[in-house]
């Protein structure tokens, strides 16, 4: 399923619990922010200072290349999960 996470605000209205949610290439993380809570809320960028000068405590951030993340993420454990990708 794809949709557009910004434009939707993802409110994840009549799930009882949201996905995680994971925004690769975080760069200023505006979705991440803007949308609703999820049950994870997770920010990926190989771009050191995004993450560093990232300000949503929520987020689970992680400094690494986007494709090896979504490669090694956990889909067992944690589920199906809501993915944004916007790489400009």
């Amino acid at each position: 399923m794809f949709c557009s996470v910004y434009q939707t605000n993802a409110d994840f209205e009549g799930m009882d619990a949201p996905p995680p949610c994971i925004e690769r290439f975080l760069g200023t993380g505006t979705v991440l922010k803007r949308k609703a809570p999820a049950k994870r809320n997770i920010g990926v960028d190989l771009n050191r200072a995004c993450i560093d000068n990232f300000d949503y405590a929520e987020a689970e951030l992680f400094c690494e290349d986007a494709f090896k993340f979504l490669e090694n993420f956990d889909y067992l454990t944690s589920g199906r999960a809501i993915s944004y990708l916007d790489p400009s």
